[in-house]
């Protein structure tokens, strides 16, 4: 990421969608990953009770959509805003956050694979 921030993005302007169709597709694209059915799945399995009554499960289902449209619909104007569309800094900053992160992960599990003293050893 650090080293391509300075490319310009390719515009490819014979596929651009309608807004509708964008939006749809991009939805549909977030909801079937499995990372957001396992979120969901888990906060449903936590939060909501086994013999709920249909109008709860009915009000949690519509109440995820409702967030998930109102949380992408937010980051899509966010990242359209003129002065967040500049990708040189936008990519430099997620590059060095995933290289300190990177680094982090590999201090800690430099520290704590050389031991062995731990409880299930």
């Amino acid at each position: 990421m650090i080293v391509t921030a300075r490319r310009p993005l390719s515009a490819d302007v014979g596929s651009a969608a309608s807004g509708w169709a964008a939006t749809k597709k991009g939805y549909f694209v977030s909801m079937t990953n499995p990372k957001s059915i396992a979120f969901y799945g888990s906060i449903f399995a936590l939060m909501v009770p086994a013999h709920a009554p249909l109008w709860l499960d009915i009000a949690v289902v519509a109440l995820s959509i409702g967030i998930s449209c109102a949380w992408y619909c937010a980051m899509a104007l966010l990242a359209s805003h003129p002065s967040v569309r500049r990708k040189a800094g936008l990519d430099t900053a997620a590059g060095v956050l995933v290289g300190v992160g990177g680094r982090m992960l590999a201090g800690r599990s430099a520290t704590t694979g050389a031991r062995s003293d731990s409880a299930f050893a």
